[in-house]
C-alpha cells in the first residue's frame, strides 16, 4: 500500500497581510493583493505573468501597470488625494467612483482618509446557455387598440458586452437605409479616439467609422457574438427575416466591456451621458454576471451606482443567471453544536483548458461569526488531511498547499468578518486539486447560530468563470448542495429588473400548442436577504438573432443575408442573456409609448400585468421564486402605460390592501369605498371585462370566471390598481 506523506505549508501575506485585513477593502482586493504578493521578489518589483495579466483587471499604460476598480468615497476632497498619488479617476457616480491604481501604490490605500470602501481586480461573465408572438410584442407593433404602433422610435438602448457587428444588416433600419448605431465604445482597442473623459479604449461616433472598424477587437472571448445576437434580440431590424426583434427602430449604443467592474461602471456612465445629451429616454442591458465576492444581496457597490443611476431615470435590465440546473448552494440554520459538511465536485480539468479549480463562496448572516475548514479524502472516502479550523471573526489572507504524497492541493483563502454593507461575515476559499481521481475535498462549517450560505463555482485562470458545480454527500453526515438562492449580480440590484428565461410557445401544425415550460437552466431566487428575484420571465431559450459576420466558431445559421456585398447570418443561442434583451426591448417600447414613466413605475408595471398560464401556475402577489411575477406582456404593459386601459402615470404596488379576500369566490369587500368614483375590471390580456360608477363596501363577481383580474379603482385624485384572484 502506498504510503501518504501528509505536510502543510501557510504562506501569509507579510507586509499586506495587516493593512488589508480592514473591513473595508473587498475580499476581491483582499484576494488581488494575496496573489501580487505572491509574484514580488524581494527587491519589491513585480514579476507579472501572462496567467496574472489574464486574471485580473489589469492595465498597462506608460510602462506603468495599474488594477482598476471601484471605491466608494465620503467627500469630494478624497479624489484630489488619489490624483497626487498617481491614482487615476475615470469616472463619477453620486460616492461611488472608478479608479487604476499603480501597482506600487496599493499599499498606500488604506491610508487615504476619506475612502470608505475598495473593490479590485474583479471581471465579469457572459451569461450564455418566437419570442415577439409569445409576449404579445406583435400586438404593439401593430398598434391594437393603442394611441399608435410602438416600435423603440426615439428611445436609446445601451449594451455592454463583447462581440459587436457594427456591420450587420439587423442594426439598420428596415429598409436597410440608415444605421441605428448611434455611438460606441471598444474599451479594448487603443488606436483611439478616446471617448471624451475616458482616457483609453477607441469611440465610433459616425456612421463612417463604424463601418470602417467592421466589429470591436479581438480581447479576451476573441471574435466573438454574444453582443450582436443580444443587441439583435432587443432591437434588431431583422433585415428581411423573421428573427425582428422587439425594438426595431430604437437607436443603440453599443459598449465591449473590458472584462471588468470598473470598465463595466464607466460604461454605464458613458452610455448615460449620451442619453443626456440626446435628451431621449434610455434603457440598459447586461447580459452578463457575477458570483464571486459580491454582496449578492443588493449592497454591493455596483449595486449602489445602479440604483443610483435608476434615480436618475435609467431603466436596467439584466439576466438572472444560468445555475438553474446546477445544485451549487447549500444554506444552514445553525443551533448549538451544528456543522456542516459537503463535498465539493470539481469539473474535468480536461474539458476546461483555463480551469484553475473551483471556487466556494461563502456569506454568513449579519453580525454572526462562523468557524470553517477543507478536508481531504482518499477516493474511497476515507480522510486523510485536513486544513485549520478558520473563524471569520479573523481577517485572513492566505495561501496554503497541502502535499499528499507526490500530489499537491493548492487552496486561496480570505476572510471578511463583516461586509460594511451588509454586516456579514464573507469567505472566499479556492481550491486547486488536479489529483480529482484520486482526492475528493469536503467543505465544513461550524456555528452555533445564525445562516450560513455557500455557492461552489469554477474558478478559471482569467477569473471569468460563473458556472456553478455541485455540491455532493457521497457519504453519510454530508449534505447536498441545491439550485436556491442563484440570483447573481447585477440582477440582484433591488433598481434592476431581472429577467428568467422560458422556452416560447409555438402552436404545432396540428393546432396543438408547444413549449412554454421555464427554461431548466434559468437560475431561481430568492436572494440571501430572502428578497424575491428574479422580476419577469422572456424567452430565452432558442432564440433565433443575428450573429456577428466576424465570429470564429461553427454554428448552424437558420437565415442568411446578403447585404454590401457580404453574406450575413442568423442562429440560435439559449440563456437567460437572450431573455434580458427581450424584456428591456420591451422596456423600450413602455418608454416610447409613455417616455414619463420612472424606471420604477415600468418595473411595477411589468409586474401588475405579467401572463399566468399553466407552465407559471398561480403566482402569489409576492411573487415566484423561478417566474417572478410571470411572463412579460408587452401588450397589456403598453395598454395601461398608455391610458388605454383606463391608467394614469401613477401605479400603485399590485397588493395595496383596498379589496379583499383575495383570492375571493366573488364577493369582494373595498376598504375606503366612499372615495372611489368608479371602478373597471380588466382580464389579463388587457380587456375591458366590467366598468361602473355605482360604488358599494361590499360588491358581487359571481359573474366573473375563475382566473386573475385587474380591478382599476378610481379616484378624484389617484388610481389604485390591484390584481385579484376569482377561485370557486
Amino acid at each position: 500500500m502506498k504510503k501518504i506523506r501528509f505536510s502543510i505549508l501557510i504562506i501569509l501575506m507579510f507586509s499586506y497581510f495587516i493593512s488589508y485585513s480592514q473591513q473595508n477593502f473587498s475580499l476581491a482586493t483582499k484576494s488581488f493583493v494575496n496573489d501580487l504578493n505572491g509574484i514580488t521578489d524581494i527587491s519589491g518589483n513585480f514579476r507579472l505573468s501572462p496567467s496574472f495579466i489574464d486574471k485580473y483587471a489589469l492595465w498597462y499604460d506608460n510602462d506603468v501597470y495599474y488594477v482598476s476598480g471601484l471605491a466608494k468615497i465620503n467627500q469630494e476632497g478624497v479624489i484630489k488625494l488619489l490624483e497626487e498619488k498617481g491614482i487615476l479617476i475615470n469616472s463619477k457616480l453620486n460616492d461611488i467612483i472608478s479608479i487604476r491604481v499603480p501597482l506600487e501604490k496599493i499599499q498606500e490605500l488604506p491610508q487615504i482618509e476619506g475612502l470608505l470602501y475598495v473593490e479590485l481586480g474583479r471581471k465579469v461573465s457572459p451569461l450564455l446557455k418566437d419570442a415577439v408572438k409569445d409576449t404579445r410584442a406583435d400586438s404593439v407593433h401593430q398598434g391594437i387598440l393603442l394611441p399608435q404602433a410602438y416600435t423603440g422610435k426615439n428611445v436609446i438602448i445601451g449594451f455592454t458586452d463583447w462581440g459587436f457587428d457594427y456591420t450587420h444588416p439587423n442594426f439598420y433600419d428596415t429598409t436597410l437605409t440608415n444605421l441605428r448605431i448611434v455611438s460606441a465604445w471598444d474599451q479594448y482597442k487603443t488606436s483611439g479616439p478616446t471617448p471624451t473623459n475616458y482616457p483609453y479604449g477607441t469611440e465610433f461616433s459616425t456612421e463612417q467609422d463604424l463601418l470602417a472598424a467592421g466589429s470591436d477587437t479581438f480581447n479576451i472571448y476573441g471574435y466573438h457574438t454574444h453582443g450582436t445576437h443580444v443587441a439583435g434580440i432587443a432591437a434588431g431590424s431583422g433585415a428581411g427575416t423573421p428573427y425582428r426583434g422587439f425594438a426595431f427602430d430604437a437607436e443603440l449604443v453599443f459598449v465591449s466591456i473590458k472584462v471588468d467592474e470598473a470598465s463595466v461602471f464607466d460604461a454605464f456612465n458613458y452610455i448615460y451621458e449620451y442619453a443626456e445629451a440626446a435628451a431621449k429616454p434610455l434603457v440598459i442591458n447586461m447580459s452578463w454576471g457575477l458570483y464571486y465576492i459580491g454582496t449578492l444581496d443588493g449592497h454591493s457597490l455596483l449595486s449602489q451606482a445602479l440604483d443610483y443611476l435608476s434615480s436618475q431615470g435609467v431603466l436596467l435590465v439584466s439576466s438572472a443567471g444560468n445555475n438553474g440546473d446546477e445544485n451549487f448552494h447549500l444554506r444552514k440554520d445553525f443551533s448549538p453544536g451544528d456543522s456542516l459538511q459537503s463535498f465539493v465536485d470539481f469539473q474535468p480539468y480536461s474539458s476546461i483548458p483555463t480551469m484553475w479549480g473551483q471556487s466556494v463562496s461563502m456569506w454568513g448572516s449579519p453580525g454572526y461569526n462562523f468557524k470553517y475548514t477543507a478536508e481531504i479524502y482518499s477516493n474511497t472516502y476515507v480522510k486523510v488531511a485536513e486544513l485549520p479550523l478558520f473563524n471569520t471573526i479573523d481577517n485572513i489572507i492566505l495561501d496554503t498547499i497541502l502535499v499528499l504524497s507526490d500530489d499537491t492541493i493548492f487552496f486561496k483563502i480570505e476572510t471578511a468578518s463583516s461586509n460594511p454593507f451588509n454586516q456579514r461575515p464573507g469567505v472566499r476559499l479556492r481550491v486547486r486539486n488536479l489529483e480529482t481521481a484520486n482526492y475528493k475535498i469536503a467543505v465544513k462549517v461550524l456555528s452555533d447560530s445564525g445562516s450560513v450560505h455557500l455557492w461552489n463555482l469554477i474558478e478559471m485562470t482569467n477569473d471569468v468563470g460563473n458556472w456553478g458545480t455541485a455540491f455532493s454527500n457521497p457519504i453519510t453526515g454530508t449534505l447536498p448542495g441545491d439550485n436556491n438562492y442563484a440570483i447573481g449580480e447585477p440582477a440582484c440590484t433591488e433598481s434592476v429588473i431581472a429577467v428568467a428565461s422560458y422556452r416560447s410557445q409555438i402552436v404545432l401544425p396540428n393546432g396543438n400548442p408547444a413549449y412554454g415550460n421555464i427554461s431548466s437552466f434559468s437560475s431561481r431566487g430568492p436572494l440571501i436577504n430572502e428578497n424575491v428575484k428574479p422580476d419577469i420571465a422572456g424567452p430565452g431559450q432558442n432564440v433565433g438573432s443575428s450573429m456577428s459576420s466576424f465570429y470564429t466558431t461553427p454554428f448552424t445559421s437558420i437565415a442568411t443575408v446578403s447585404f454590401n456585398n457580404k453574406n450575413y447570418k442568423f442562429g440560435r443561442l439559449s440563456g437567460t442573456s437572450m431573455s434580458s434583451p427581450a424584456v428591456a426591448g420591451i422596456c423600450a417600447l413602455i418608454r416610447e409609448a409613455n417616455p414619463s414613466l420612472s424606471p420604477q413605475s415600468i418595473k411595477d408595471l411589468l409586474k401588475q400585468t405579467a401572463r399566468q398560464d399553466n407552465y407559471t401556475g398561480l403566482i402569489p402577489m409576492t411573487g415566484d421564486l423561478l417566474w417572478g411575477w410571470g411572463k412579460v406582456n408587452a401588450y397589456h404593459a403598453c395598454r395601461i402605460a398608455t391610458g388605454m386601459a383606463g391608467e394614469t402615470d401613477y401605479f400603485y404596488s399590485i397588493n395595496s390592501g383596498n379589496i379583499y379576500p383575495n383570492p375571493s369566490s366573488g364577493l369582494v369587500n373595498f376598504n375606503n369605498y366612499e372615495s372611489i368614483e368608479k371602478l373597471s375590471v380588466f382580464n389579463l390580456e388587457g380587456k375591458l371585462i366590467f366598468k361602473t360608477e355605482e360604488i358599494s363596501e361590499t360588491m358581487d363577481f359571481g359573474f366573473l370566471e375563475e382566473g386573475i383580474y385587474f380591478f382599476s379603482l378610481y379616484s378624484t385624485q389617484e388610481v389604485i390598481w390591484d390584481k385579484i384572484v376569482i377561485l370557486r
